[in-house]
């Protein structure tokens, strides 16, 4: 093995790159001298090339190319203005504190049968950084200012960068398909201007990334079109669009913090995220958007967004388990067109609007958690939904806690509901609902604990409502709720009020209330137990109004009853009239 030196000094043997390879053998080294050379050097025996001082001033304008299994290190060198920089055909690149600049094609390209590894080596203003079929690791590197995507990978490529830095492309910063595996570990992504994410993947392709960065993307993130994707300790921030798009992908985001961006996630049919110990916060749309896909959330905090924390829509489901979700400004988790989640063991609090809305048919299991300190109701169930929910806590909103309306059905055992607006009942059940509460208590509010209103429907079994100061139990047109086994406590007004309403009342027992039950109306009630002698006293006073009115002649008669429809009519208008006001100022859609 010789050193031969190439000179363009005066007396030197070797003055033209070229001649020195063409007399190298294997393993033999090349140490160039500041200059410039030119050309298209083909290179098909394992040699070393060194640039020798400053590697802005060993200059090669051209190209390099590498076959027949050569094994080439090349180091300290500055490769310039040609079509390919680097082209490996067959065999392999050490690149080491080099720059690859201004090539027509691409710095550095790599065949299937090729390998490379580069080490402190800057890449900018060519059309692509690397194109690559074959195995390349980069260490602390650049890629900048490409005119076209920065690093594309294809048949079955492989790529391990760490601490590298790609930067301000006019297009994508990487693009995977056909089954291309990338690992990222300490590397940056930033200030891509392509019409897609930062990061593409397509196909069946694998991303991992570790401890990285990935911000202001022009058009988003990270997009993930079938493959899997990984991501730990990685932050994404300020992409335009969507940080994070997957579809027909596979994902799993750990110990990550999203922030900053229109959407955090948006997981369409097809794809599933797993969310693991991970911040989303401050997004102007859905931190996660879950369009038919399925996503999981596990020791998770998703904090202050402009738009939802959580939307599901369109059939997807999640499942939200030991996670933190507050500070919203629209309904902190929405769940819409036939979507379904299950929350458990998680926080949900201190939104500008809706805890929780179930809405088109969506449904929800929700266990062990916390529903608390809403500006607006606490929990929806809409457009013939469904709840399930056991062992929550629904505590200190703004207006009501929960409301059911709209054919929706519910299930709900050993919760708690209390303290909510003086305005507000605790719970609404209206628009023919049916839910079904047992083994519930709700406490504590200056309004009724449940209201039941327009045909509502719905079975209270083994319950306790206990301190209100209207009547605990509102059930009015033509409601008919059955009330089994229930205990009804120190009411500041009535335990009971019906009015126009028919629900069965069995085995209740009525403590300390001003008043057990009222009846007012046509009120078809049945009682059985304590309470029942309201029935009596309501039969009687029908009975003597009866009297009472067979005994007036008839033009009296005739007075008398339009003087009570005029004021039933005057009383109704005015009832509907607020209550829709009241209710479109609590629920902002006309409810």
């Amino acid at each position: 093995m010789k050193e031969i030196k190439v000179s363009q000094k005066i007396l030197s043997k070797y003055k033209h790159l070229q001649s020195a390879l063409d007399v190298a053998q294997e393993g033999d080294s090349i140490l160039l001298e500041e200059g410039t050379y030119k050309g298209i050097f083909i290179i098909d025996k394992s040699i070393t090339i060194t640039g020798i001082g400053e590697k802005d001033a060993v200059i090669v304008e051209g190209s390099i190319h590498i076959k027949n299994q050569a094994n080439v290190t090349v180091g300290n060198i500055t490769l310039q203005d040609g079509e390919i920089g680097f082209l490996v055909a067959e065999g392999s690149l050490k690149l080491d504190h080099c720059d690859v600049n201004r090539m027509s094609h691409s710095a550095i390209s790599v065949s299937e049968q090729g390998k490379a590894t580069l080490r402190e080596v800057i890449m900018q203003k060519n059309e692509h950084a690397i194109i690559t079929e074959g195995y390349m690791s980069l260490l602390y590197c650049a890629l900048s200012k490409q005119k076209a995507v920065q690093i594309r990978m294809s048949q079955h490529a492989r790529m391990v960068l760490k601490h590298t830095h790609i930067f301000q492309g006019m297009e994508e910063a990487v693009i995977l398909t056909d089954k291309s595996q990338m690992v990222m570990e300490d590397c940056s992504v930033y200030g891509h201007a392509g019409s897609r994410a930062q990061v593409f993947l397509q196909d069946d392709v694998t991303l991992s990334l570790v401890s990285s960065r990935i911000y202001e993307g022009k058009f988003g993130g990270i997009e993930a079109i079938g493959g899997k994707l990984s991501l730990k300790n990685t932050v994404l921030s300020r992409n335009d669009g969507h940080q994070i798009l997957l579809s027909e992908s596979t994902s799993v985001i750990s110990h990550s913090y999203i922030h900053s961006g229109d959407i955090g996630c948006l997981v369409k049919e097809g794809a599933s995220l797993r969310l693991e110990h991970t911040r989303m916060v401050a997004h102007l749309q859905a931190q996660v958007n879950v369009q038919g896909g399925q996503l999981k959330v596990k020791h998770c905090s998703i904090l202050s967004g402009k738009g939802n924390a959580i939307l599901i829509a369109a059939s997807g489901e999640a499942v939200i388990s030991d996670s933190e979700v507050a500070g919203h400004v629209l309904p902190q988790i929405c769940v819409s067109e036939q979507g379904n989640t299950i929350i458990e063991r998680s926080s949900i609090h201190h939104g500008e609007h809706y805890g929780v809305w179930l809405t088109e048919q969506s449904s929800a299991a929700i266990f062990q958690t916390n529903i608390y300190s809403h500006k607006q109701i606490q929990l929806v169930v809409a457009e013939q939904s469904f709840l399930e929910m056991d062992t929550t806590s629904i505590y200190e909103g703004d207006e009501n806690g929960l409301h059911f309306l709209e054919e929706s059905r519910g299930h709900l055992s050993h919760c708690e509901i209390y303290r909510h607006g003086e305005d507000y009942p605790q719970v609404i059940v209206r628009g023919a609902a049916d839910p079904v509460f047992t083994n519930c208590i709700v406490s504590e509010s200056p309004s009724n604990a449940m209201w039941f209103v327009e045909a509502a429907k719905g079975r209270i079994e083994n319950c306790r409502f206990v301190q209100h100061g209207l009547p605990q139990l509102e059930i009015t047109e033509g409601s008919a709720p059955v009330i089994v086994a229930t205990s009804i406590i120190e009411g500041g007004d009535c335990a009971i009020h019906i009015r126009e309403a028919g629900p069965h009342i069995e085995d209740c027992t009525f403590t300390d209330n001003a008043a057990s039950i009222v009846m007012e109306g046509n009120c078809p009630a049945e009682i059985i137990g304590d309470g029942a002698e309201v029935l009596l006293h309501y039969a009687e006073h029908k009975r003597n109004e009866e009297e009472r009115l067979s005994n007036l002649d008839e033009k009296t008669l005739e007075r008398i009853q339009k003087s009570q429809l005029l004021a039933e009519k005057e009383a109704r208008t005015a009832e509907i009239v607020g209550l829709v006001e009241e209710l479109e100022r609590r629920l902002g859609k006309g409810y």
